[in-house]
């Protein structure tokens, strides 16, 4: 409800500009167990009465599953431990972080019950070219997204996309439901290691 139409077009503004991505999370008050992966918003605009009051129509498509808050934190170990997950939900596609605590480490491998995926070179620094030469971007940790089958590579303000340094299968390290035993390792030293589980259900 407004006064003017100058004050309805900034509060519209307002709406568009903080649904301008059109995803994220969205949770309901009914529900504090879950939370709903949010894949577009629309917003339509009702009948306006002039200078008065207007009403939205604000839709989120979601996708089908409910994802648990409870495991939505992500949990952390060094790479060359083992850790062991048991997804009694579906199968879910978690999303891997590894922090570069090791520059020199050229070999990255992630294992889920003895199959694997490996990534060369992780932190390989990437150059630009400026007036005064040549710089180099360092890695700050690279993040393994197991839905998407993507690998970013995460610089101090910028991020790029490197899929083609893998080999193995993005598939392969899915949680599938029952018993998943994770290992990450590395060929030179230690890296801190983040796993989000996106554990699901319908």
């Amino acid at each position: 409800i407004v006064e003017s139409r100058e004050k309805y077009l900034h509060a519209k503004s307002i709406i568009d500009r903080y649904f301008g991505d059109r995803s994220g999370k969205l949770e309901l008050c009914e529900d504090i167990s879950h939370y709903w992966k949010v894949k577009d918003i629309s917003i339509t605009e009702g009948t306006r009465i002039y200078g008065v009051a207007t009403d939205l129509d604000i839709n989120f498509t979601c996708e089908p599953y409910r994802y648990f808050k409870e495991y939505s934190k992500p949990v952390s170990i060094i790479t060359g431990e083992k850790i062991v997950f048991n997804n009694i939900y579906e199968p879910s596609y978690p999303i891997y972080k590894i922090y570069n605590d090791s520059k020199n480490a050229k070999l990255i491998t992630i294992s889920n019950n003895g199959k694997s995926l490996s990534i060369k070179n992780p932190f390989q620094e990437s150059g630009v070219v400026a007036e005064e030469g040549t710089r180099y971007k360092e890695v700050k940790y690279i993040e393994i997204d197991t839905y998407w089958n993507t690998l970013k590579v995460i610089y101090d303000g910028s991020e790029d996309y490197k899929t083609i340094n893998t080999s193995g299968s993005f598939s392969d390290i899915r949680f599938r439901t029952g018993v998943n035993e994770i290992i990450v390792k590395s060929d030179v030293g230690e890296c801190r290691v983040e796993i989000q589980r996106e554990y699901r259900e319908l």
